[in-house]
This record gives C-alpha cells, sequence and structure tokens, in this order.
C-alpha cells in the first residue's frame, strides 16, 4: 500500500512540472532500464550460483543449469 502511494505521489509531481509527452518519455525510459537491470540481475545470480557450485564442488549440479531453478525462488 505503501509503494503504491508513493508511485501515485511521484506521478502527481511529474504531472505537475513535465507535460504529458515528457511524463510518458520518463515512463518508458523508467520501464527499459527497469527491464534491463532486471535481465542483468538474473544473470548474475546465475553465474554467481554456478561458480558456488563450481567452488564446493557439486558436481552433480554443475552440469545443467536448468536444476539451478529453485535457487531463485
Amino acid at each position: 500500500m505503501l509503494s503504491v502511494f508513493f508511485t501515485s505521489l511521484l506521478s502527481i509531481l511529474l504531472m505537475k512540472f513535465t507535460s504529458e509527452e515528457r511524463l510518458e518519455d520518463i515512463i518508458s525510459y523508467f520501464q527499459i532500464a527497469f527491464t534491463l537491470s532486471d535481465v542483468g540481475a538474473f544473470q548474475l545470480i546465475e553465474n554467481f550460483v554456478l561458480l558456488f557450485v563450481k567452488i564446493i564442488g557439486l558436481r552433480y549440479l554443475s552440469g545443467s543449469k536448468s536444476v539451478l531453478a529453485h535457487f531463485y525462488f
């Protein structure tokens, strides 16, 4: 609920100080940046898990990345 409040507050402030077209551009840039950071973080987590598996010597997990999916959720 708190995040909805802050998102609404930020939207209201941005609407006061920018035009509608500029607000749409800001939202689009934010969505693109968030998507790229999310994909990058997912790749980093996968690589760190694989490195950890290699370091501790779990050979039965190191051959398949699909087995590591449960580490993410």
